[in-house]
């Protein structure tokens, strides 16, 4: 089965005191994670938000471009229905 690609450009904030996904004030998809930056944990904490968020399995996400900055670039290799639900989490919030 081929899978289409997916790419959502996010914007992490680790450490807030309620966690979210959400639209973010420039526009693009924030989420925000209880844990820090330490070790992977706010990393692993904002796939499996997403998962959640866009009711896609957390086993076809991956991030394609994580650098140190809070800007990152995640794929999702089952596009079924993320784009309207990536849509609806930018107007929702």
């Amino acid at each position: 089965m081929d899978h289409e690609l997916f790419h959502l450009c996010v914007h992490v904030s680790p450490g807030p005191r309620r966690p979210r996904v959400g639209r973010s004030r420039d526009g693009h998809l924030a989420v925000r994670v209880r844990s820090r930056a330490v070790a992977g944990a706010a990393g692993a904490e904002v796939l499996f938000s997403l998962a959640a968020a866009l009711d896609v399995p957390r086993a076809h996400e991956a991030f394609v471009r994580a650098t140190r900055s809070w800007r990152k670039l995640v794929e999702v290799t089952d596009r079924t229905e993320v784009s309207s639900r990536h849509h609806e989490l930018l107007i929702d919030h």
